[in-house]
Order: structure tokens, then sequence, then C-alpha cells
């Protein structure tokens, strides 16, 4: 295990604690609300393991930052923000966590996309503008879904997630969309640079097949000995 994966474990063991820890001790108090608590703050808990079930039978390998990125991401958003409505304390909250959902998803779509177009060494895969237009359509796909799921636990469990803002939650629901469209239009035009080689850290990010990485540290290693036999 490396230096970064190892700041990753440490990173999602103190976030894990914290959370464990501070639920622990809301349920052990007067809240009215504590198990309620309790109970959201420990499905964030359980969300953080995420980034590491990729990785479950060691045919995907997501990279240390990018682990780091999610971590952060579930923690700041279902933590910080729904479990101790950090949402209503602050009204930018909801906002920034919309728009950079767009970027944060797209990670996870630019993989795909780039998986898809390396999938063979002859195949070049879906064309530039088809790549652009699906990682916008996965993005905003879930983007979607997230809105549905925000509806159907206000609708069955009566939570406010939609921050009943007009009466029915419209307001929000659509200025939650517009935001993450603006932060998908951004991802996309850095995606549109980054297939063509010009944004390397999308390539450091990117979720890729442990299968691929092999093969590419084989031809790594292949043209290394070329070089040195050419050399001697």
């Amino acid at each position: 295990m490396d230096r970064k994966e190892r700041a990753v474990r440490i990173l999602f063991l103190v976030l894990f604690l914290s959370i464990v820890g501070i639920c622990v001790a809301v349920l052990l108090s007067e809240r009215s609300d504590r198990r309620v608590y309790f109970n959201q703050g420990m499905a964030t808990a359980v969300a953080l393991t995420t980034p590491f079930l990729f990785e479950i039978g060691r045919r995907l390998r997501v990279p240390p930052v990018t682990k780091a990125i999610m971590l952060i991401f579930i923690y700041i958003g279902m933590f910080l923000g729904s479990v101790n409505e950090w949402y209503y304390r602050f009204w930018w909250w909801d906002a920034m966590l919309h728009f950079t959902s767009g970027p944060a998803v797209g990670i996870a779509a630019y993989s795909i996309v780039l998986a898809a177009r390396n999938r063979t060494p002859g195949d070049r895969g879906p064309s530039h503008g088809i790549s652009l237009l699906l990682i916008f359509c996965f993005i905003m796909t879930i983007g979607t879904i997230w809105e549905i799921v925000e509806y159907t636990l206000d609708s069955v469990l009566g939570m406010n997630m939609q921050r009943d803002l007009d009466g029915g939650g419209l307001l929000d629901t659509m200025t939650d969309i517009l935001l993450n469209t603006l932060g998908t239009i951004v991802f996309t035009l850095i995606a549109h640079h980054g297939l063509k080689g010009r944004v390397p850290i999308l390539e450091r990010l990117a979720i890729r097949p442990v299968k691929r990485i092999r093969q590419a540290v084989s031809t790594e290693s292949a043209k290394s000995s070329e070089i040195k036999e050419t050399v001697q």
C-alpha cells in the first residue's frame, strides 16, 4: 500500500469514527430527534464505504485522490448537509453541492467513456461528440434520479429534503436541476479538452479496469527493455 492509499484509509477512519462518535453521543443525549439523527448518521457512515466497494474483486482501481473526493463529498453532503441540517444554516450549502455534483459524478462518466474508447487497440470507440453527449446525459440522469429520491423520501417518510420553500418544493427542485445543469456543462467543457489529452488530471482521476492497467504497465516495461537492449 503506497503513501497516498494509506492517507485515504486514514481519512476514511477519521470521517467514519467522527460520525459514529457524534451519533452515539446524540443517541445518549436528551434530544427529541436522537433516534432519527442516529439512523441517518449511521446510514452516512455506511455510505462512506462506497469508494472501496468499486474495488471488490479487484477488477477496478479507484485512484486515491478520487476516493478522497468521494469520501469528502459524501461527508459534507449527507452528514453535514442533511443530518446536521447545514442546508438550512447556510443558504449557499445546497447550491454549492448541486453545482459541484456535476464534476463529482462527471469523474465516473468520464471513466466509462474512457474505458469505451480504449476498449481495444483497433477500436476507437465512441466519437468525440458522442462521448461528450454520453458524459452530459449520464451526469444529468444521476441528478434527475436524485431529485426523484428527494421527492420520494419527502412523500413516503415525511422528510423535508426538498426544502419546502414554495409550498410544494418546486422552487428547490428546479433550482437544484439548474445548478446541476450548470455544473454538468462546466465539466463537459473540461472533458472536451480532457479527451484530447489537454487535461492530464482527468486521466489520473479516472476509474480504470485493473486488467488495462496491467497491460499498460507491461507495455511500458517492454518498451523500457527494448530501449535498454538498443543502448547496449
